[in-house]
């Protein structure tokens, strides 16, 4: 295989994982509103003492790592770059309801499908944020905006956890 065709074969693996940016992520208002949301949603829990809706254990340096560095990233590259972006090439993941792409609601359901299976049904709280990613993935063109989204969900309930003593 020669350079160029080596060339041509990174830039086809990079698109086909959501890695090329096309330049919609500064400045971008759903990024942005999606951001504030985060801390909004557990500071509302923590305030109003509703309970923690997930089970809690004691986090660990590893664990922690993997909260905000492994699973957004590995997750946003396998649910939003290649499971969305494949059906978001086909006319049938670009059809829309409400604003959400079909490709978007078939990762989100394997997105929360996924939770559950390892972890229980209260990980169906992650439909709504996958959602979001998964709009951020549709308007951007990239992961990028899902990665830094999902990493700060995770940093947010990370530190709600703490806030409530779960």
């Amino acid at each position: 295989m020669d350079a160029e065709s080596r060339r041509t074969l990174i830039r086809e693996w990079l698109t086909a994982l959501g890695l090329t940016p096309t330049g919609r992520l500064r400045r971008d208002s759903h990024l942005l509103a999606a951001i504030v949301a985060g801390p909004l949603f557990w500071g509302l829990f923590w305030l109003f003492g509703t309970g923690f809706p997930f089970p809690a254990d004691e986090p660990t340096t590893a664990k922690l790592a993997s909260a905000l560095l492994y699973y957004p990233v590995v997750e946003e590259l396998f649910f939003r770059g290649l499971l969305q972006g494949a059906m978001a090439r086909r006319r049938e993941g670009r059809y829309r309801l409400l604003g959400i792409t079909t490709a978007n609601v078939v990762a989100s359901a394997a997105f929360t499908g996924w939770h559950v299976l390892f972890t229980s049904s209260v990980a169906l709280w992650v439909l709504v944020p996958s959602l979001v990613y998964g709009h951020l993935r549709d308007r951007q063109g990239h992961v990028y905006g899902a990665v830094l989204t999902h990493t700060w969900y995770n940093l947010t309930f990370v530190v709600a956890l703490g806030m409530m003593g779960a």
